[in-house]
């Protein structure tokens, strides 16, 4: 497998949000929590966009699925003891 290609990036970062994140990652493991942290964030924005596209598709196809329904409703009634 192919080494990933990094760049460094200055960042300004609250000092205590560095401070947190020296605690919760161990010593000298700064880089590699800030990594997975914005790996998860992209994650995250990333199913919301989905979840947000899917909504906005079921809405519009709404009107398309109600008629789908109408149309095969006589067929869902069929032998149901109506005779």
């Amino acid at each position: 497998m192919k080494s990933p290609v990094f760049a460094r990036l200055n960042l300004k970062i609250p000092m205590t949000l560095v401070e947190e994140i020296e605690e919760l990652s161990g010593p000298r493991q700064r880089s590699k929590f800030i990594i997975e942290a914005i790996r998860d964030h992209i994650a995250a924005v990333k199913r919301e966009q989905l979840a947000m596209l899917m909504k906005e598709g079921y809405q519009a196809r709404s009107e398309e699925a109600a008629e789908i329904a109408r149309e095969f409703e006589p067929l869902d009634m069929e032998g149901l003891g109506a005779d």
